[in-house]
């Protein structure tokens, strides 16, 4: 009798094993805290609408005067009309448009904290520029992406469409 609950009692020690390995796994990825890196400093503006202090912060501002190669471009126009700084993957979001101009002009920004990296997204009465270090659409995070998709209305998330430009720079 010894010998056929030996197997039984190892596949059944095995099988809670198994089972227990995802809740092990959801509680140390439960412990990650996405508001850490390099600009954690910009965290407490998650949920506010304290744009001028994430648009004027010196490496913010660094950044965008980088990747924006000396284009005159006034941020916070593009975004006069908003909503609360939002939090995606390690990223702020700023979003909004300049005022009464919603159906023509919007603007989409990340400031992802932990890498201290910018993505800037203008959509300019039909025509999406892009603002950032990222090689190609493909490597940009999904905010930014869904973002394109629903200024165009496009049934393809994972391509570009050909009304956005890249400006691409190096960081």
């Amino acid at each position: 009798m010894r010998k056929t609950l030996a197997p039984r009692f190892i596949l059944l020690t095995a099988l809670l094993v198994v089972s227990a390995l995802p809740a092990f796994a959801q509680n140390d990825a439960d412990k990650i805290d996405l508001k850490t890196g390099e600009w954690a400093r910009l965290a407490p503006h998650i949920g506010t609408y304290n744009y001028d202090a994430v648009l004027k912060d010196k490496d913010v501002k660094a950044r965008l005067d980088k990747i924006l190669k000396g284009r005159k471009i006034d941020i916070a126009q593009q975004l006069e009309v908003s909503s609360p700084i939002g939090f995606e993957n390690d990223c702020l979001i700023l979003k909004g448009n300049p005022q009464r101009s919603a159906d023509t002009n919007r603007a989409y920004m990340e400031v992802c904290l932990g890498a201290g990296s910018v993505n800037l997204g203008i959509f300019d009465s039909g025509a999406i520029t892009v603002y950032t270090s990222m090689d190609g659409y493909q490597y940009l995070n999904s905010g930014l992406r869904t973002w394109i998709y629903q200024q165009n209305h496009q049934s393809d998330l994972l391509q570009a469409p050909e009304n956005v430009q890249f400006v691409v720079v190096k960081e």
